[in-house]
């Protein structure tokens, strides 16, 4: 029950925002939705949200280590 309420308080923020939950696969060309059919293989997940939020996590991450590496440098 607590991972519905914590999906519908996405839902109602996406909204808020104005982000849309739209169809990835028209945005995808043929080479990349070879490339996620193989990403999904490697991860072993036949789920195409949880291999694109893995995707979106490791890319949120390693921009957030590079912001805290500059700042680091930068002080």
């Amino acid at each position: 029950m607590k991972k519905y309420r914590q999906l519908e308080n996405y839902r109602a923020l996406f909204t808020k925002v104005g982000l849309k939950k739209g169809n990835v696969y028209e945005y995808l060309d043929n080479k990349t939705i070879n490339w996620l059919i193989h990403e999904a293989i490697k991860i072993k997940s036949n789920n195409t949200g949880i291999i694109i939020a893995s995707i979106i996590k490791d890319a949120y991450v390693e921009n957030n280590e590079d912001i805290e590496h500059d700042r680091i440098t930068n002080d």
